[in-house]
Formats: structure tokens, sequence, C-alpha cells
């Protein structure tokens, strides 16, 4: 059979093309014409190019980044071998299927419209970050994912190329770093500034039918001072924590428990509250802490005072919507209530008129 197209031999060294003609049925002619052309510079950028693709997909393997390619559709063409090392699922099964499939569900809603404004041409480069449906662990793992727009020669959509990176150690690491910046380290309840951003939050919150009134509860413990000045500050600290866990163990969700200094306390319980139980949870607390505590072998005995100020979300009773306000009036209250003895609980007078006013 004579080939159809142009045929590239090696002969002696050298490369040459060859092209078959069919003049059989030329009378003129009555034969086979070969026509030959020498094609060693158009051989060796080919090589080269060889060579190149080759170099580029021994890197691309190698890489512990995960490299992908996908389609105008979204779907999986092209895979490295790290693609498996972060998730357990082989190259063969995941191509042809759509990317976002190995996202978190919830994160794929979120980034979904982000890759298609990216395959459709309306963005060319896109970074998030998202966690992955890791099979090869139980632990969820988060993915950097860097994408750029890929087209043809007239312009058209091809797809997308990019790089996945395993950020998971990172994202723990700002996660613990936000965890230390809004917990006290001691407690591990709320810190100032975070529990006064919760109070805030809460009181701007829009109106809710539902909802009736919050309340922020202020505390202090009776007799700390004396049992540290008995005991040692070691004591102390070992007192405060296990108070901390029983006022979390006290509260309901979805109450907040902070630690705003010394031995001073925090609660706030948004929405859903009215003045008794607002008064009931401080009793309940008050009555968990007056239990003697057992710090390192020693009975230790102490008791909290609690102050209570209740507010409609939106505002703080006195129309001023500051937490600062809010949680100076449940301090004021709870002054008052270490005036009349240790364990008692007294509401602020200046928030009972939002009590009655609620529904």
């Amino acid at each position: 059979a004579v080939p159809d197209r142009p045929q590239r031999y090696r002969l002696a060294g050298r490369w040459v093309e060859a092209e078959v003609l069919d003049h059989r049925n030329d009378p003129a002619v009555e034969a086979l014409v070969v026509r030959w052309r020498r094609v060693d510079e158009l051989m060796a950028v080919v090589e080269d190019l060889a060579a190149s693709e080759a170099r580029y997909r021994s890197l691309v393997q190698t890489i512990p980044e995960v490299v992908f390619w996908v389609d105008v559709n979204g779907r999986i063409t092209s895979l490295n071998e790290a693609w498996e090392r972060q998730t357990g699922v082989g190259a063969a099964d995941a191509l042809g299927r759509p990317l976002l499939d190995f996202l978190d569900e919830e994160d794929r809603r979120r980034v979904a419209p982000v890759v298609e404004a990216l395959l459709a041409g309306r963005l060319t480069t896109v970074t998030l970050e998202s966690r992955c449906l890791d099979t090869a662990g139980d632990e969820p793992r988060w993915w950097e994912v860097r994408a750029r727009l890929a087209l043809g020669p007239g312009g058209d959509v091809l797809g997308a190329t990019g790089i996945i990176t395993d950020v998971t150690d990172r994202r723990r690491a700002q996660d613990q770093l936000t965890r230390l910046s809004r917990h006290d380290p001691l407690t591990g309840l709320l810190n100032r500034s975070a529990l006064f951003e919760e109070v805030q939050a809460a009181l701007d919150a829009p109106e809710d039918p539902e909802a009736t009134l919050l309340a922020v509860l202020s505390l202090d413990l009776d007799g700390f001072t004396r049992v540290n000045d008995r005991f040692g500050h070691d004591t102390g600290d070992a007192l405060l924590a296990q108070a901390a866990l029983r006022i979390v163990h006290a509260v309901r969700e979805p109450d907040r428990a902070g630690r705003i200094g010394g031995d001073e306390f925090v609660v706030l319980s948004p929405g859903h509250v009215d003045l008794d139980s607002a008064t009931t949870l401080a009793r309940r607390i008050a009555g968990v802490l007056a239990t003697p505590f057992d710090v390192d072998g020693a009975g230790v005995l102490v008791s909290a005072s609690v102050g209570v100020a209740l507010a409609a979300p939106g505002t703080d009773g006195a129309g001023s919507r500051s937490a600062t306000d809010l949680v100076r009036a449940a301090d004021l209250a709870m002054y008052r209530a270490k005036a009349h003895g240790d364990g008692d609980v007294q509401v602020s007078p200046a928030m009972l008129a939002a009590a009655a006013a609620a529904p």
C-alpha cells in the first residue's frame, strides 16, 4: 500500500522525509515516484521538544504539589503522582471526574462560582482554599488551589491548569494562633476582648421575633484572695481552671463564658432569656462554685457573687448599644451581691426595665 503521508527515516546519521506519489495511472509515467528531502533541522527541533517534554513530565512527577489539568467542564484530564499521595485516590480513578467532586461539600458550594467564572474566561487566575475529601486519613485536610486559564491558539478556552498544595499544617497553626488570641491561656475560656466582641455581636444582632432578652452575668470568686495568700499562686491558678470548667458545665448552648481578669468571669446568654431564666442560671453557677474544690489534695472552699444585666437585642437597655455598658451594669450588680453576702445574686436595676418591657 502506498503511504498516504510523508514518512521520515534516519539514514546514515541523517534524517530524510520520503513522500511516495502514485502515478501508475498516469500514461506518461505509469510508476511510483518517490520525492526525498533532508529534514535534519526539523527533526532536531522535534527531538529537542520531545526531550524538553520528557524533562518537564519528569519534573512534574517529582514535585510534592499536585499538578492538574481540567477541561472546559472542570473535569480532570491529567494528574501527577502527588495526587494519589495527597488523596489516596488513584489517578486513573480520578481522570474524567470534576475536580470539585474532591472538595468538601460545604466548601464546594462556596468555590463553585469562582471555578465557573475561571472556565468561562471571566477570570484568568484564581487562588482559593478548601477542605478536601481525604480518603487516606480521618482528619480533614486543607488545600490551596492555584489555577490559571488555558487558552488555545485562537483564544478559545481549553480549560485550566494549576497546582494544589496541602496547607493543613499552616491552617492548623493559624487556627491555633486565632484561638490563642481569643482565649485565656489558663482556663481556655474566652478572654476579655473576645468576650466583649461576643456581647457586642449579640447586642447588634438583627431583631429576632422569637428572641426575648439577652443576659450578661458577672461573677467574682469570694475568698479567692484568701486562697492565694494561704496556698500560693499555683493553687490559685488550679482553682481558677477548675472553676472555669464548672462554669462551662453549668451553662448551655449557645451561652459563652469568659475570664476577663483575675478571678472575674462573665457569662453571655444570648436570646431566649427572661428574668427568671437569667437568675436561675446565675444561681446554678453560684451553686456549682460553692461546692468545695479539691486542689492538689487540699479542700478549698469559695463562693461566687453574681450580678445579672438584661437587654433586648439591638440595645443595652439604655440605648447605647454598648457591650462595655452592659458588662459594667452586671459588674455593679455583682458588687451589690457581694455587699449582701457571699454567694448572692443581684439584678441590675437599670436593666429591670428591659426585662419588664420584653414580650
